[in-house]
């Protein structure tokens, strides 16, 4: 990564949308690309985190219809061509980088490791 590339989270509150919507930067934040995934709907992304071009994680949340909330996170491994599941963080919020290790807040306290 450099300082011309990043990414932000959009979060949207329409509970019916199918997709999750992302912005891109290779320029400084001059001009933004919109990407997006597929999700169940209901899902809110909440935040987005890329450790290097093509590792990336966003987290955020569902609302279930009991009242719980629940989220998964999704990992993509190439550049966000393809978005994958990842259950082991839950309701992530939040993503940081302190002195290369990557840690994430949502239903619990994480330690991610480096891919």
């Amino acid at each position: 990564m450099n300082s011309r590339v990043g990414y932000v989270s959009i979060q949207c509150f329409d509970k019916n949308l199918s997709k999750v919507v992302y912005l891109k930067t290779t320029n400084g934040g001059v001009s933004w690309e919109e990407n997006e995934f597929p999700i169940l709907p209901g899902y809110e992304a909440l935040s987005v985190f890329f450790i290097n071009e093509n590792t990336g994680w966003i987290g955020g949340m569902r609302f279930l219809k009991d009242g719980y909330v629940s989220g998964e996170s999704y990992r993509t491994e190439n550049a966000g061509v393809k978005w994958l599941t990842d259950t082991n963080f839950l309701n992530v919020n939040r993503f940081r980088l302190v002195h290369k290790n990557i840690y994430a807040v949502g239903k619990n306290f994480y330690k991610i490791q480096s891919p």
